[in-house]
């Protein structure tokens, strides 16, 4: 976080793990199936974040491009927050919270 702050770059925080092991394991499922960006976890804090990150030598950076990777981090914490709270507060197993997160975005699609 102190080195995002730092080069100005907005991150998206979620909050504090009350169990560290399970919200790590958590984070490297969700890992798992992203494809821009990640989730984070300060073990010395339990803090979470979601980034991303762009090599803008290779694109043509404006500002849309700008606005879609400062606003994803954002859209991701949001969509992934009930995932996130049930492991942290819901008593949930990360395949347990994760497993009901996918039934629900079928659903959703249905």
């Amino acid at each position: 976080i102190q080195k995002c702050r730092q080069a100005k770059v907005e991150t998206s925080i979620c909050g504090q793990a009350a169990s560290r092991k399970e919200m790590a394991e958590l984070v490297i499922r969700l890992n798992y199936s992203m494809f821009l960006g990640n989730f984070d976890m300060d073990f010395e804090d339990g803090e979470i974040r979601y980034k991303t990150s762009i090599n803008y030598k290779y694109v043509n950076f404006n500002n849309d491009l700008f606005k879609q990777y400062i606003l994803l981090p954002i859209q991701i914490m949001d969509e992934y927050l009930p995932v996130i709270m049930n492991v942290m507060y819901g008593g949930l197993t990360p395949n347990q919270a994760i497993d009901i997160f996918e039934t629900q975005q079928k659903e959703d699609m249905e």
